[in-house]
């Protein structure tokens, strides 16, 4: 699974590079993991799907090479974003610490002002996950726009559905927009293979921040993610309960291609 090949490619590195788990936090909306190596801080944040949140066992530990392969794969969903959180972290170092963002096509510019480029008027997008900013900058920019939304509570609004429709509606998107989160719930490699008919398939949102090369070896065509910079302001908004349009002040925004 493409979540299992990022945790193995980020042990490997982590060892590697002898980096350290300095903070592990776990907010009701977010996690948040910083690390230390020899270049510096670097931080990464995952989604919490309270939904799914049906596992009440603790970490045991705070993420390490030692036990990030078991956090990934477990059915807890509790260590899954800690683990993912952590894969971030290090994947965040990797690409600004060591520069291997200069591999990948850096647009930096965010992602809100910018889908209207990337749509044609006579495209079908679905988007899964219903990240409201994002689907109300695409209403009346596309010919049909479909949301698909695991949390009934978040199904609110015109053409949001349940994800079980998703075998109905991916094999006619023209465009699939995909929420970081399903690296957390285990849909994304599902997701990427009901969308192979897609002309541009992206991945977004702070739960996007693996190494990207990972997204695109799968068939994604953009990673919009962001990367923190004031670590102690997001550290504190995550564990007063702050999401994503709380710290997101606190961050860079940037959007990569395969070059």
């Amino acid at each position: 699974m493409l979540v299992d090949e990022a945790a193995s490619l980020i042990e490997k590195a982590a060892r590697s590079l002898k980096i350290e788990t300095i903070d592990s936090v776990v907010g009701v909306k977010y996690c948040y993991i910083s690390i230390k190596g020899p270049e510096g801080l670097e931080a990464g944040v995952a989604y919490l799907p309270l939904e799914d949140l049906d596992c009440t066992e603790p970490l045991p530990e705070p993420p390490s090479p030692d036990n990030i392969l078991d956090y990934v794969s477990s059915v807890n969903t509790l260590w899954k974003t800690a683990a993912v959180a952590y894969i971030n972290a290090v994947s965040q170092y990797l690409l600004w610490k060591l520069n291997h963002i200069n591999g990948f096509k850096l647009v930096s510019v965010n992602l809100i002002d910018t889908l209207s480029d990337l749509v044609k008027p006579e495209d079908t997008v679905v988007v899964i996950g219903n990240m409201r900013p994002i689907v109300k900058k695409l209403k009346g920019t596309c010919r049909e726009l479909y949301v698909l939304e695991r949390n009934p509570r978040m199904r609110v609004g015109e053409n949001i559905y349940s994800d079980t429709a998703a075998p109905r509606l991916l094999g006619k998107a023209d465009v699939v927009i995909v929420t970081g989160a399903t690296l957390v719930n285990d849909t994304i490699d599902y997701v990427l293979a009901l969308s192979k008919k897609a002309r541009f398939k992206m991945v977004v949102g702070p739960t996007a921040g693996i190494f990207p090369k990972i997204f695109f070896d799968h068939g994604v065509d953009c990673v919009a993610s962001l990367k923190v910079v004031e670590y102690e302001k997001v550290k504190k908004c995550i564990m007063l309960g702050g999401g994503r349009w709380n710290f997101g002040k606190w961050c860079k925004d940037y959007i990569l291609l395969s070059k």
